[in-house]
Protein backbone atom coordinates (compact mmCIF):
# COMPACT_ATOMS: atom_id res chain seq x y z
CA UNK A 1 0.00 0.00 0.00
CA UNK A 2 1.10 3.74 -1.02
CA UNK A 3 1.22 5.29 2.77
CA UNK A 4 0.50 4.38 6.24
CA UNK A 5 -2.06 6.11 8.63
CA UNK A 6 -2.61 6.30 12.16
CA UNK A 7 -4.38 3.29 13.91
CA UNK A 8 -7.38 4.12 15.31
CA UNK A 9 -8.86 1.63 17.90
CA UNK A 10 -12.19 0.75 16.86
CA UNK A 11 -11.96 -2.10 15.22
CA UNK A 12 -10.23 -3.34 12.23
CA UNK A 13 -11.37 -6.94 12.13
CA UNK A 14 -13.05 -7.94 9.22
CA UNK A 15 -16.83 -8.70 10.44
CA UNK A 16 -16.53 -5.20 11.38
CA UNK A 17 -16.51 -3.95 7.24
CA UNK A 18 -20.36 -3.36 6.65
CA UNK A 19 -20.84 -1.49 9.69
CA UNK A 20 -17.79 0.85 8.82
CA UNK A 21 -18.57 1.36 5.41
CA UNK A 22 -22.15 2.42 6.49
CA UNK A 23 -20.55 5.31 8.71
CA UNK A 24 -18.83 6.39 5.43
CA UNK A 25 -23.10 8.40 4.86
CA UNK A 26 -21.82 10.10 8.67
CA UNK A 27 -19.94 13.15 7.43
CA UNK A 28 -19.34 13.84 10.94
CA UNK A 29 -16.89 10.68 10.65
CA UNK A 30 -16.20 9.93 7.11
CA UNK A 31 -12.79 11.15 7.90
CA UNK A 32 -12.15 8.67 10.73
CA UNK A 33 -14.11 6.02 8.70
CA UNK A 34 -11.62 5.97 6.07
CA UNK A 35 -8.42 5.96 7.96
CA UNK A 36 -10.06 2.80 9.41
CA UNK A 37 -10.44 1.00 6.14
CA UNK A 38 -7.30 2.61 5.29
CA UNK A 39 -5.81 0.81 7.58
CA UNK A 40 -7.60 -2.99 7.18
CA UNK A 41 -5.87 -2.56 3.72
CA UNK A 42 -2.52 -1.60 4.60
CA UNK A 43 -2.60 -4.23 7.70
CA UNK A 44 -3.90 -6.94 5.16
CA UNK A 45 -0.38 -7.01 3.41
CA UNK A 46 -0.72 -9.41 -0.01
CA UNK A 47 -4.48 -10.41 0.99
CA UNK A 48 -5.55 -6.19 0.76
CA UNK A 49 -7.53 -7.12 -2.39
CA UNK A 50 -9.82 -9.65 -0.52
CA UNK A 51 -10.21 -6.94 1.79
CA UNK A 52 -10.90 -4.30 -0.71
CA UNK A 53 -13.47 -6.46 -2.33
CA UNK A 54 -15.26 -7.09 0.63
CA UNK A 55 -15.87 -3.57 1.35
CA UNK A 56 -17.10 -2.59 -2.09
CA UNK A 57 -19.39 -5.64 -1.62
CA UNK A 58 -20.84 -3.72 1.26
CA UNK A 59 -21.37 -0.78 -0.49
CA UNK A 60 -18.24 1.52 -0.06
CA UNK A 61 -18.20 2.64 -3.53
CA UNK A 62 -21.55 4.55 -3.96
CA UNK A 63 -20.61 6.02 0.00
CA UNK A 64 -17.82 7.01 -1.73
CA UNK A 65 -18.70 8.91 -4.70
CA UNK A 66 -21.53 11.08 -3.02
CA UNK A 67 -18.57 12.11 0.18
CA UNK A 68 -16.19 13.19 -3.01
CA UNK A 69 -19.29 14.80 -4.90
CA UNK A 70 -19.68 16.73 -1.94
CA UNK A 71 -15.73 17.90 -1.21
CA UNK A 72 -14.62 21.38 -2.37
CA UNK A 73 -12.06 21.89 0.10
CA UNK A 74 -11.56 20.01 3.56
CA UNK A 75 -8.19 19.10 3.01
CA UNK A 76 -7.62 16.59 5.71
CA UNK A 77 -10.68 15.19 4.97
CA UNK A 78 -10.55 14.87 0.83
CA UNK A 79 -7.13 13.28 1.25
CA UNK A 80 -8.09 10.49 3.61
CA UNK A 81 -10.97 9.74 1.34
CA UNK A 82 -8.67 10.04 -2.22
CA UNK A 83 -6.34 7.50 -0.59
CA UNK A 84 -8.96 4.98 0.63
CA UNK A 85 -10.89 5.45 -2.97
CA UNK A 86 -7.33 5.12 -5.21
CA UNK A 87 -6.80 2.07 -3.48
CA UNK A 88 -10.34 0.52 -3.70
CA UNK A 89 -10.11 1.32 -7.80
CA UNK A 90 -7.53 -1.05 -7.69
CA UNK A 91 -10.30 -3.69 -7.49
CA UNK A 92 -12.33 -5.59 -10.70
CA UNK A 93 -15.24 -4.83 -8.22
CA UNK A 94 -15.72 -1.26 -8.26
CA UNK A 95 -18.45 -0.37 -10.06
CA UNK A 96 -18.58 0.94 -13.52
CA UNK A 97 -21.06 3.35 -13.00
CA UNK A 98 -19.88 4.80 -9.84
CA UNK A 99 -16.16 4.87 -11.67
CA UNK A 100 -17.81 7.13 -14.52
CA UNK A 101 -19.47 9.41 -11.20
CA UNK A 102 -16.07 9.80 -9.95
CA UNK A 103 -14.71 11.66 -12.65
CA UNK A 104 -15.96 15.01 -11.91
CA UNK A 105 -15.02 15.35 -8.39
CA UNK A 106 -11.40 14.18 -9.35
CA UNK A 107 -11.02 17.00 -11.88
CA UNK A 108 -13.10 19.57 -9.72
CA UNK A 109 -10.44 18.45 -7.14
CA UNK A 110 -7.37 18.98 -9.26
CA UNK A 111 -8.90 22.45 -10.30
CA UNK A 112 -9.28 23.28 -7.02
CA UNK A 113 -5.05 23.36 -6.39
CA UNK A 114 -4.65 21.24 -3.53
CA UNK A 115 -1.83 20.10 -1.43
CA UNK A 116 0.97 18.43 -3.38
CA UNK A 117 0.46 15.01 -2.02
CA UNK A 118 -3.02 14.81 -2.12
CA UNK A 119 -2.95 16.01 -5.67
CA UNK A 120 -0.53 13.10 -6.45
CA UNK A 121 -3.28 10.95 -4.96
CA UNK A 122 -6.36 12.60 -7.74
CA UNK A 123 -3.65 11.59 -9.93
CA UNK A 124 -3.22 7.61 -8.95
CA UNK A 125 -6.96 7.71 -8.69
CA UNK A 126 -7.58 9.18 -12.09
CA UNK A 127 -5.21 6.56 -13.53
CA UNK A 128 -6.90 3.45 -11.83
CA UNK A 129 -10.12 5.28 -12.94
CA UNK A 130 -8.39 3.85 -16.16
CA UNK A 131 -7.07 0.71 -15.30
CA UNK A 132 -10.68 -0.78 -14.06
CA UNK A 133 -12.48 0.98 -16.41
CA UNK A 134 -14.31 -0.98 -19.55
CA UNK A 135 -15.51 1.15 -22.58
CA UNK A 136 -17.91 -0.71 -24.43
CA UNK A 137 -20.57 -0.31 -21.21
CA UNK A 138 -20.49 2.96 -20.80
CA UNK A 139 -18.16 4.89 -23.97
CA UNK A 140 -14.49 6.17 -23.20
CA UNK A 141 -13.57 7.47 -19.81
CA UNK A 142 -10.36 8.77 -21.14
CA UNK A 143 -12.24 11.06 -23.57
CA UNK A 144 -14.84 11.46 -20.67
CA UNK A 145 -11.46 13.20 -18.35
CA UNK A 146 -9.60 14.79 -21.08
CA UNK A 147 -12.62 16.60 -22.52
CA UNK A 148 -13.42 18.40 -19.29
CA UNK A 149 -13.19 21.89 -19.64
CA UNK A 150 -9.63 22.92 -18.92
CA UNK A 151 -8.27 19.56 -17.70
CA UNK A 152 -6.00 18.76 -20.20
CA UNK A 153 -4.37 22.28 -19.72
CA UNK A 154 -4.07 21.73 -16.26
CA UNK A 155 -2.62 18.52 -16.41
CA UNK A 156 0.00 19.45 -19.19
CA UNK A 157 1.03 22.10 -16.64
CA UNK A 158 1.46 20.08 -13.93
CA UNK A 159 3.62 18.09 -16.07
CA UNK A 160 5.20 21.17 -17.22
CA UNK A 161 5.66 23.22 -13.99
CA UNK A 162 6.95 20.25 -11.61
CA UNK A 163 9.13 17.78 -10.71
CA UNK A 164 10.22 14.93 -9.04
CA UNK A 165 6.87 12.84 -7.93
CA UNK A 166 4.42 15.16 -9.29
CA UNK A 167 5.69 15.52 -12.87
CA UNK A 168 6.24 11.89 -12.76
CA UNK A 169 2.92 10.90 -11.67
CA UNK A 170 1.56 13.71 -14.24
CA UNK A 171 3.26 12.09 -16.98
CA UNK A 172 1.90 8.60 -15.98
CA UNK A 173 -1.31 10.32 -15.56
CA UNK A 174 -1.00 11.40 -19.14
CA UNK A 175 0.09 8.33 -20.61
CA UNK A 176 -3.00 6.65 -19.22
CA UNK A 177 -5.35 9.37 -20.72
CA UNK A 178 -4.02 8.58 -24.32
CA UNK A 179 -4.61 5.19 -24.02
CA UNK A 180 -7.84 5.70 -26.20
CA UNK A 181 -8.69 6.12 -29.68
CA UNK A 182 -11.18 8.93 -28.40
CA UNK A 183 -8.92 10.91 -26.30
CA UNK A 184 -5.47 10.41 -27.84
CA UNK A 185 -6.92 13.48 -30.70
CA UNK A 186 -7.15 15.70 -27.79
CA UNK A 187 -3.13 15.94 -27.07
CA UNK A 188 -2.54 17.13 -30.41
CA UNK A 189 -2.66 20.82 -29.50
CA UNK A 190 0.02 19.88 -26.25
CA UNK A 191 2.33 17.98 -28.55
CA UNK A 192 4.99 21.01 -28.81
CA UNK A 193 4.49 21.22 -24.76
CA UNK A 194 4.98 18.01 -24.23
CA UNK A 195 8.21 17.61 -26.54
CA UNK A 196 9.93 20.90 -25.22
CA UNK A 197 9.62 18.93 -21.38
CA UNK A 198 10.95 15.56 -22.24
CA UNK A 199 13.79 17.68 -24.09
CA UNK A 200 14.84 19.19 -21.03
CA UNK A 201 14.66 16.01 -18.96
CA UNK A 202 16.60 14.15 -22.00
CA UNK A 203 20.19 14.90 -20.43
CA UNK A 204 19.50 12.80 -17.92
CA UNK A 205 18.88 9.64 -20.10
CA UNK A 206 20.51 10.62 -23.19
CA UNK A 207 23.24 7.57 -23.19
CA UNK A 208 20.28 5.42 -21.66
CA UNK A 209 22.17 5.64 -17.94
CA UNK A 210 19.26 6.75 -16.22
CA UNK A 211 15.72 5.60 -17.14
CA UNK A 212 13.72 7.16 -14.28
CA UNK A 213 9.94 7.16 -13.63
CA UNK A 214 9.67 9.76 -15.77
CA UNK A 215 11.49 8.29 -18.79
CA UNK A 216 9.26 5.39 -18.07
CA UNK A 217 5.79 7.47 -18.16
CA UNK A 218 7.43 9.53 -21.31
CA UNK A 219 7.65 5.86 -23.10
CA UNK A 220 4.26 5.12 -22.46
CA UNK A 221 2.78 8.13 -23.50
CA UNK A 222 4.56 8.27 -26.94
CA UNK A 223 3.24 4.75 -27.40
CA UNK A 224 0.04 5.08 -26.76
CA UNK A 225 -0.31 8.48 -28.82
CA UNK A 226 1.15 6.78 -31.90
CA UNK A 227 -0.79 3.33 -31.61
CA UNK A 228 -4.21 5.32 -31.19
CA UNK A 229 -3.41 8.67 -33.24
CA UNK A 230 -4.42 8.15 -37.16
CA UNK A 231 -1.87 8.97 -40.00
CA UNK A 232 -2.05 12.64 -39.35
CA UNK A 233 -1.24 12.97 -35.40
CA UNK A 234 1.40 10.65 -36.05
CA UNK A 235 2.97 12.54 -38.40
CA UNK A 236 2.33 16.20 -36.01
CA UNK A 237 4.73 13.35 -33.31
CA UNK A 238 7.04 13.07 -35.69
CA UNK A 239 7.04 16.87 -36.72
CA UNK A 240 7.78 17.61 -32.89
CA UNK A 241 10.45 15.14 -32.52
CA UNK A 242 9.69 12.13 -30.70
CA UNK A 243 11.36 9.78 -32.75
CA UNK A 244 14.18 11.29 -31.59
CA UNK A 245 12.95 11.69 -28.01
CA UNK A 246 13.03 7.96 -27.97
CA UNK A 247 16.08 7.15 -29.52
CA UNK A 248 18.00 6.76 -25.79
CA UNK A 249 15.71 4.01 -25.24
CA UNK A 250 16.34 1.82 -27.97
CA UNK A 251 19.75 1.08 -26.61
CA UNK A 252 18.58 0.85 -23.48
CA UNK A 253 18.15 -3.23 -24.16
CA UNK A 254 18.87 -3.33 -20.45
CA UNK A 255 15.24 -1.96 -19.44
CA UNK A 256 13.52 -4.27 -21.69
CA UNK A 257 9.95 -3.16 -20.85
CA UNK A 258 10.75 0.58 -22.04
CA UNK A 259 13.68 -1.08 -25.05
CA UNK A 260 10.09 -2.83 -26.58
CA UNK A 261 7.56 0.26 -25.85
CA UNK A 262 10.15 2.66 -27.43
CA UNK A 263 10.82 0.60 -30.51
CA UNK A 264 6.88 -0.40 -31.07
CA UNK A 265 6.24 3.27 -30.94
CA UNK A 266 8.97 4.39 -33.22
CA UNK A 267 7.78 1.27 -35.84
CA UNK A 268 3.90 2.92 -35.09
CA UNK A 269 5.95 6.57 -35.75
CA UNK A 270 7.81 5.39 -38.93
CA UNK A 271 6.03 2.39 -40.43
CA UNK A 272 5.46 4.18 -43.63
CA UNK A 273 8.83 4.12 -44.07
CA UNK A 274 9.79 1.04 -45.14
CA UNK A 275 13.51 1.20 -45.72
CA UNK A 276 14.42 3.40 -42.54
CA UNK A 277 16.95 2.52 -40.35
CA UNK A 278 14.60 2.05 -37.35
CA UNK A 279 12.38 -0.23 -38.93
CA UNK A 280 15.13 -2.89 -39.06
CA UNK A 281 14.67 -5.28 -36.21
CA UNK A 282 16.74 -7.99 -34.65
CA UNK A 283 15.80 -11.03 -33.17
CA UNK A 284 15.91 -9.75 -29.56
CA UNK A 285 13.16 -7.00 -30.27
CA UNK A 286 11.17 -10.02 -32.29
CA UNK A 287 11.43 -12.01 -29.94
CA UNK A 288 10.44 -9.44 -27.27
CA UNK A 289 7.31 -8.43 -28.93
CA UNK A 290 6.15 -11.97 -29.15
CA UNK A 291 6.06 -12.79 -26.01
CA UNK A 292 4.69 -9.05 -24.95
CA UNK A 293 2.07 -11.30 -28.16
CA UNK A 294 1.50 -14.17 -25.91
CA UNK A 295 1.42 -12.51 -22.58
CA UNK A 296 -1.63 -10.43 -24.12
CA UNK A 297 -3.46 -13.32 -24.84
CA UNK A 298 -2.62 -14.98 -21.83
CA UNK A 299 -3.85 -11.43 -19.94
CA UNK A 300 -0.97 -11.18 -18.17
CA UNK A 301 1.52 -8.76 -17.08
CA UNK A 302 4.75 -8.53 -19.24
CA UNK A 303 7.44 -5.84 -18.34
CA UNK A 304 5.47 -4.26 -16.51
CA UNK A 305 2.64 -3.76 -18.24
CA UNK A 306 -0.42 -5.51 -18.86
CA UNK A 307 -0.85 -5.17 -22.73
CA UNK A 308 -3.73 -4.48 -25.12
CA UNK A 309 -4.10 -7.41 -27.40
CA UNK A 310 -3.43 -5.35 -30.43
CA UNK A 311 -0.58 -3.04 -29.54
CA UNK A 312 2.43 -6.46 -30.67
CA UNK A 313 0.25 -6.83 -33.74
CA UNK A 314 0.29 -3.15 -34.85
CA UNK A 315 3.96 -3.08 -34.20
CA UNK A 316 4.42 -6.30 -35.69
CA UNK A 317 2.73 -5.26 -38.84
CA UNK A 318 4.34 -2.23 -38.75
CA UNK A 319 7.83 -3.85 -38.76
CA UNK A 320 6.46 -6.23 -41.32
CA UNK A 321 6.43 -3.53 -43.86
CA UNK A 322 10.77 -4.00 -44.29
CA UNK A 323 11.80 -7.07 -46.21
CA UNK A 324 14.53 -7.90 -44.00
CA UNK A 325 12.30 -8.30 -40.94
CA UNK A 326 9.81 -10.71 -42.43
CA UNK A 327 11.94 -14.09 -41.82
CA UNK A 328 12.58 -12.81 -38.19
CA UNK A 329 8.95 -12.75 -37.66
CA UNK A 330 8.22 -15.71 -39.33
CA UNK A 331 11.13 -17.65 -37.27
CA UNK A 332 10.12 -16.15 -33.56
CA UNK A 333 7.18 -18.07 -33.74
CA UNK A 334 4.98 -14.65 -33.86
CA UNK A 335 2.85 -15.10 -37.06
CA UNK A 336 1.40 -18.40 -35.46
CA UNK A 337 0.46 -16.68 -32.14
CA UNK A 338 -1.18 -13.85 -34.60
CA UNK A 339 -2.91 -16.51 -36.68
CA UNK A 340 -4.24 -17.69 -32.43
CA UNK A 341 -5.36 -14.57 -31.89
CA UNK A 342 -7.27 -14.41 -35.34
CA UNK A 343 -9.33 -17.58 -34.38
CA UNK A 344 -10.83 -16.27 -31.84
CA UNK A 345 -10.76 -12.03 -31.01
CA UNK A 346 -13.77 -10.54 -31.24
CA UNK A 347 -11.53 -7.20 -30.51
CA UNK A 348 -12.00 -4.81 -34.07
CA UNK A 349 -8.16 -3.60 -33.77
CA UNK A 350 -6.49 -6.85 -33.04
CA UNK A 351 -8.32 -8.63 -35.60
CA UNK A 352 -7.42 -5.02 -38.13
CA UNK A 353 -3.74 -5.66 -36.99
CA UNK A 354 -3.25 -9.56 -37.30
CA UNK A 355 -4.61 -9.00 -40.87
CA UNK A 356 -2.23 -6.41 -41.95
CA UNK A 357 0.44 -8.35 -40.56
CA UNK A 358 -0.78 -11.50 -42.69
CA UNK A 359 -1.61 -9.63 -45.69
CA UNK A 360 1.98 -7.78 -45.06
CA UNK A 361 4.11 -11.08 -45.11
CA UNK A 362 1.81 -13.06 -48.25
CA UNK A 363 4.18 -11.07 -50.71
CA UNK A 364 7.00 -13.28 -49.70
CA UNK A 365 5.61 -16.06 -47.11
CA UNK A 366 3.80 -19.26 -47.84
CA UNK A 367 1.66 -18.91 -44.43
CA UNK A 368 -0.45 -21.74 -44.92
CA UNK A 369 2.97 -24.00 -43.74
CA UNK A 370 2.91 -22.14 -40.45
CA UNK A 371 -0.94 -22.56 -40.66
CA UNK A 372 -3.35 -25.14 -42.41
CA UNK A 373 -6.49 -23.63 -41.64
CA UNK A 374 -5.47 -19.70 -42.39
CA UNK A 375 -7.12 -19.79 -45.23
CA UNK A 376 -10.65 -20.68 -43.39
CA UNK A 377 -9.59 -18.15 -40.97
CA UNK A 378 -9.64 -15.49 -43.54
CA UNK A 379 -12.73 -16.28 -45.38
CA UNK A 380 -14.51 -16.28 -41.70
CA UNK A 381 -13.23 -13.14 -41.12
CA UNK A 382 -13.72 -11.18 -44.37
CA UNK A 383 -17.28 -12.44 -44.04
CA UNK A 384 -18.06 -11.58 -40.56
CA UNK A 385 -15.94 -7.63 -40.11
CA UNK A 386 -17.07 -4.59 -40.34
CA UNK A 387 -13.94 -2.80 -40.64
CA UNK A 388 -13.21 -2.35 -44.83
CA UNK A 389 -9.54 -2.15 -44.18
CA UNK A 390 -9.37 -6.26 -42.19
CA UNK A 391 -11.93 -7.27 -44.98
CA UNK A 392 -9.17 -6.16 -47.78
CA UNK A 393 -6.37 -7.32 -45.78
CA UNK A 394 -7.94 -10.90 -45.58
CA UNK A 395 -9.02 -10.94 -49.10
CA UNK A 396 -5.69 -9.48 -50.33
CA UNK A 397 -3.52 -12.54 -48.34
CA UNK A 398 -6.11 -15.21 -49.79
CA UNK A 399 -5.25 -13.82 -53.09
CA UNK A 400 -1.70 -14.37 -52.30
CA UNK A 401 -1.97 -17.80 -50.75
CA UNK A 402 -4.06 -18.85 -54.26
CA UNK A 403 -1.86 -17.34 -56.76
CA UNK A 404 0.75 -18.71 -54.42
CA UNK A 405 -1.01 -22.39 -54.54
CA UNK A 406 -1.24 -21.84 -58.71
CA UNK A 407 2.40 -20.99 -59.43
CA UNK A 408 3.37 -24.24 -57.40
CA UNK A 409 0.38 -26.31 -59.30
CA UNK A 410 1.57 -25.04 -62.54
CA UNK A 411 5.50 -25.03 -62.10
CA UNK A 412 5.87 -28.33 -64.52
CA UNK A 413 2.99 -26.83 -66.95
CA UNK A 414 2.58 -23.27 -67.10
CA UNK A 415 -0.77 -22.16 -68.64
CA UNK A 416 -0.67 -20.13 -71.61
CA UNK A 417 -0.67 -16.48 -71.04
CA UNK A 418 -3.88 -14.65 -71.66
CA UNK A 419 -4.64 -12.51 -74.99
CA UNK A 420 -3.11 -8.89 -75.10
CA UNK A 421 -6.27 -6.85 -75.21
CA UNK A 422 -4.60 -3.89 -76.27
CA UNK A 423 -5.68 -1.70 -73.02
CA UNK A 424 -3.48 0.18 -70.13
CA UNK A 425 -4.31 0.02 -66.98
CA UNK A 426 -3.64 2.66 -64.69
CA UNK A 427 -2.84 1.62 -61.12
CA UNK A 428 -3.77 4.38 -58.60
CA UNK A 429 -4.35 4.60 -54.93
CA UNK A 430 -8.07 6.85 -54.36
CA UNK A 431 -6.15 10.50 -53.20
CA UNK A 432 -3.87 10.10 -57.15
CA UNK A 433 -7.62 9.97 -58.58
CA UNK A 434 -6.93 13.51 -60.56
CA UNK A 435 -3.49 12.68 -61.64
CA UNK A 436 -4.59 9.26 -63.30
CA UNK A 437 -7.34 11.18 -64.98
CA UNK A 438 -4.83 13.86 -66.17
CA UNK A 439 -2.43 10.56 -67.56
CA UNK A 440 -5.39 8.96 -68.81
CA UNK A 441 -6.79 12.05 -70.61
CA UNK A 442 -3.16 12.39 -72.31
CA UNK A 443 -2.98 8.79 -73.29
CA UNK A 444 -6.57 8.89 -74.75
CA UNK A 445 -5.60 11.82 -76.88
CA UNK A 446 -2.77 10.18 -78.49
CA UNK A 447 -5.00 7.06 -79.13
CA UNK A 448 -3.89 4.34 -76.50
CA UNK A 449 -6.98 2.84 -75.02
CA UNK A 450 -7.14 2.59 -71.11
CA UNK A 451 -9.04 0.90 -68.90
CA UNK A 452 -11.87 3.04 -66.87
CA UNK A 453 -10.92 4.74 -63.94
CA UNK A 454 -14.02 4.15 -62.58
CA UNK A 455 -14.42 2.75 -59.56
CA UNK A 456 -11.01 0.94 -59.78
CA UNK A 457 -10.82 0.78 -56.33
CA UNK A 458 -13.93 -1.43 -55.89
CA UNK A 459 -13.29 -4.10 -57.93
CA UNK A 460 -11.87 -7.42 -55.95
CA UNK A 461 -8.48 -8.02 -55.78
CA UNK A 462 -9.15 -11.22 -58.11
CA UNK A 463 -10.49 -9.19 -60.98
CA UNK A 464 -8.10 -6.21 -60.51
CA UNK A 465 -5.14 -8.67 -61.39
CA UNK A 466 -7.49 -10.51 -64.05
CA UNK A 467 -7.29 -7.30 -66.21
CA UNK A 468 -3.72 -6.78 -65.83
CA UNK A 469 -3.06 -10.15 -67.41
CA UNK A 470 -4.49 -9.21 -70.15
CA UNK A 471 -3.39 -5.46 -70.71
CA UNK A 472 -0.56 -4.01 -72.76
CA UNK A 473 0.99 -2.58 -69.88
CA UNK A 474 0.49 -1.49 -66.56
CA UNK A 475 1.09 2.31 -65.70
CA UNK A 476 1.91 2.61 -61.54
CA UNK A 477 1.16 6.16 -60.74
CA UNK A 478 3.53 6.68 -57.69
CA UNK A 479 1.44 9.50 -55.59
CA UNK A 480 0.11 9.92 -52.48
CA UNK A 481 -0.86 6.34 -50.48
CA UNK A 482 0.24 4.31 -53.48
CA UNK A 483 3.34 2.75 -51.80
CA UNK A 484 0.73 1.76 -48.92
CA UNK A 485 -1.91 0.64 -50.95
CA UNK A 486 -1.88 -2.92 -51.05
CA UNK A 487 -4.19 -3.17 -54.08
CA UNK A 488 -1.29 -1.27 -56.46
CA UNK A 489 1.33 -3.74 -54.71
CA UNK A 490 -0.56 -6.55 -56.08
CA UNK A 491 -1.17 -4.90 -59.43
CA UNK A 492 2.46 -4.03 -59.97
CA UNK A 493 4.11 -6.91 -59.00
CA UNK A 494 1.42 -9.23 -60.62
CA UNK A 495 2.26 -7.35 -64.26
CA UNK A 496 5.89 -8.17 -62.83
CA UNK A 497 5.36 -11.71 -62.37
CA UNK A 498 3.26 -12.48 -65.31
CA UNK A 499 5.38 -10.15 -68.07
CA UNK A 500 3.12 -7.35 -68.30
CA UNK A 501 5.03 -3.98 -69.12
CA UNK A 502 5.27 -1.83 -65.97
CA UNK A 503 6.13 1.89 -66.32
CA UNK A 504 6.31 4.55 -62.91
CA UNK A 505 4.84 7.54 -63.35
CA UNK A 506 5.62 9.78 -60.59
CA UNK A 507 4.06 12.53 -59.83
CA UNK A 508 6.30 15.06 -58.50
CA UNK A 509 10.20 14.92 -56.91
CA UNK A 510 8.87 14.33 -53.68
CA UNK A 511 7.77 10.88 -53.20
CA UNK A 512 9.68 8.44 -51.47
CA UNK A 513 10.26 6.07 -53.86
CA UNK A 514 11.43 3.26 -51.58
CA UNK A 515 10.66 -0.22 -49.84
CA UNK A 516 9.08 -2.40 -52.98
CA UNK A 517 8.31 0.74 -55.34
CA UNK A 518 12.12 0.92 -55.19
CA UNK A 519 12.74 -2.74 -55.79
CA UNK A 520 10.19 -1.85 -58.50
CA UNK A 521 11.59 1.21 -60.43
CA UNK A 522 15.22 -0.93 -60.55
CA UNK A 523 13.59 -2.91 -63.36
CA UNK A 524 11.22 -0.55 -65.38
CA UNK A 525 11.37 2.82 -66.66
CA UNK A 526 10.73 5.89 -64.30
CA UNK A 527 9.12 9.34 -65.41
CA UNK A 528 8.76 12.02 -62.68
CA UNK A 529 6.24 14.22 -63.83
CA UNK A 530 6.42 17.81 -62.77
CA UNK A 531 2.99 19.16 -60.85
CA UNK A 532 3.77 22.71 -62.12
CA UNK A 533 4.35 21.98 -65.97
CA UNK A 534 3.04 17.63 -65.93
CA UNK A 535 2.56 18.07 -70.03
CA UNK A 536 6.27 16.91 -70.86
CA UNK A 537 6.49 13.96 -68.03
CA UNK A 538 3.32 13.11 -69.10
CA UNK A 539 4.17 12.59 -72.67
CA UNK A 540 7.32 11.02 -71.44
CA UNK A 541 4.64 7.78 -70.18
CA UNK A 542 2.77 8.27 -73.39
CA UNK A 543 5.77 7.89 -75.80
CA UNK A 544 6.78 4.76 -74.21
CA UNK A 545 3.21 3.32 -74.26
CA UNK A 546 3.46 3.45 -77.97
CA UNK A 547 7.06 2.39 -78.44
CA UNK A 548 5.70 -0.95 -76.36
CA UNK A 549 4.98 -3.92 -79.06
CA UNK A 550 2.20 -5.60 -78.57
CA UNK A 551 2.52 -8.94 -76.21
CA UNK A 552 0.28 -11.52 -77.83
CA UNK A 553 -2.67 -12.35 -79.96
CA UNK A 554 -4.88 -9.02 -79.64
CA UNK A 555 -8.03 -9.59 -78.55
CA UNK A 556 -10.76 -8.19 -80.56
CA UNK A 557 -13.95 -5.54 -79.30
CA UNK A 558 -15.77 -8.17 -78.85
CA UNK A 559 -14.01 -10.11 -76.57
CA UNK A 560 -14.27 -7.07 -74.24
CA UNK A 561 -16.89 -8.11 -72.36
CA UNK A 562 -14.84 -11.76 -71.09
CA UNK A 563 -14.24 -8.91 -68.29
CA UNK A 564 -17.07 -8.02 -66.52
CA UNK A 565 -15.93 -6.05 -64.37
CA UNK A 566 -13.69 -3.75 -65.76
CA UNK A 567 -14.58 -1.76 -69.26
CA UNK A 568 -12.75 0.37 -71.86
CA UNK A 569 -12.36 4.23 -71.00
CA UNK A 570 -14.71 6.24 -73.25
CA UNK A 571 -12.86 7.24 -76.66
CA UNK A 572 -15.79 9.35 -77.72
CA UNK A 573 -14.93 13.05 -78.15
CA UNK A 574 -17.29 13.80 -75.48
CA UNK A 575 -14.95 11.78 -73.32
CA UNK A 576 -11.74 12.68 -74.15
CA UNK A 577 -12.82 16.71 -74.26
CA UNK A 578 -13.69 15.73 -70.44
CA UNK A 579 -10.64 14.31 -69.64
CA UNK A 580 -8.43 16.96 -71.58
CA UNK A 581 -10.35 19.76 -68.90
CA UNK A 582 -9.24 17.21 -65.93
CA UNK A 583 -6.38 17.16 -67.07
CA UNK A 584 -6.14 21.01 -67.58
CA UNK A 585 -6.96 21.15 -63.43
CA UNK A 586 -4.44 19.03 -62.58
CA UNK A 587 -1.93 20.72 -64.41
CA UNK A 588 -3.72 24.16 -63.04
Amino acid sequence: MEQQVEAIDDGDDEDQIPRLVNKLADPDTIAQTAQQLFKMLSDAGDGWIEIANHMLQAGAAPHLVKALQGRQGHETDTKDLVLLTYNLLSSDDFPQQCRFQLVKPFVTMLHNRLHEATTVHILSALTNLVFGFHADELGSIQAHIVRSPGTLELLVGLFEASDGPLQSVACFTLSNLASDVDSAPEFLPFLARLSAVVQQHNAGFAEGHLIDDFACSFVKLALNLAAHLEDAGRAKMREHGFVELLLPFLNARHKVGEYVRASLAVADLIGHLEDHKLLVADDLLITEVRKVLEHAIAEEVYAGWKWYLWTPLQGLACLSLNEKNKALIVASGAVERAIDVLRTTDNARAQEFGAKLLGNLSFTEDLTLLAPDVEQILKRLADATSCKRTRDYCLLTLFQISQRRAAQQNAAAPRPMASDSGMVTICFAEPGLSFATALAATASSAGIRVWSLDNAGQTSIAAATQQVEVSRALVACVGSCFKESERCRVQTEYALRVGVPVILAVDGNDQPLDGWVKVCRGTVPACIVDRDHPGPGLQAVVSILESLPTRRGSLSDDDDDTLPLARPAEHTTEGTEALAVAAAATAA
